[in-house]
């Protein structure tokens, strides 16, 4: 092990259990997948090893204006997953996950991770939305990832409509998910949607206080290094 992945181990630790090395008894270490997979994601994003990012071609929509349509979502790349193909799709689906989140939040549904991408747990949020309004979301339920994506930017405006008319919080906190958030761009790759700031804002506090440690730690010993060689 190298000497900055040492202390990256040592503050993924700290986060975890207070100590380091964490005791091999200790009830934290269940959280470790999902320490080392955020982390890792932060780390990939800082280095630039883990996809391309996306350029000014992939942020239109297929219109070429403000509203998308299924031409701006690729549902074969991932079987049952609807990913967008430029950011402008994306940040709607993102907005229409955050809206259902609200609902969710009054009615005591389940929340889904903001990761832009129209999955099953997407497609069931709106659907126990619906439900739960009484029908007062007026698009009836949806089977597929492609009966929901298309009209995602119609579809966060009217759950955004009912969630204000129900009195939910403005902002409702969102599972973390570990991948990156990305789009799928025309010719078929996938890129990186969301920058270095966004993917350390989605960490959980623990992964939050891993990171600022090993950077702490890399400063400290770039310091004292420094000082060594002036004397």
């Amino acid at each position: 092990m190298g000497l900055t992945d040492s202390i990256m181990q040592t503050q993924i630790d700290i986060a975890r259990c207070g100590q380091s090395p964490c005791p091999s008894t200790s009830t934290a270490s269940t959280s470790t997948p999902l320490i080392e997979a955020s982390l890792s994601e932060f780390f990939g994003a800082l280095i630039g090893v883990m996809t391309p990012a996306a350029g000014a071609d992939d942020v239109a929509p297929a219109s070429g204006g403000a509203t998308i349509s299924a031409a701006d979502f690729n549902s074969t790349a991932r079987p049952g997953i609807c990913k967008a193909t430029n950011v402008t799709a994306l940040n709607y689906v993102k907005e229409l996950q955050r809206q259902l989140n609200r609902v969710a939040s009054v009615k005591g549904l389940s929340t889904i991770a903001i990761d832009g991408e129209v999955g099953p747990s997407t497609i069931a949020a709106w659907n126990k939305a619906q439900t739960a309004s009484g029908g007062k979301l007026g698009f009836g339920t949806m089977s597929s990832c492609l009966n929901l994506a298309p009209d995602a930017d119609v579809l966060s405006d009217v759950v955004k409509t009912y969630a204000d008319s129900i009195g939910a919080p403005a902002t409702v906190s969102a599972p973390f998910s570990a991948k990156p958030v990305t789009i799928i761009s025309k010719d078929g790759k996938e890129k990186i949607a969301a920058g270095l700031l966004d993917t350390f804002g989605r960490l959980p506090t623990l992964e939050k206080v891993a990171v600022v440690g090993v950077f702490g730690g890399i400063g400290y010993l770039l310091l004292t290094g420094k000082k060594r060689r002036k004397k």
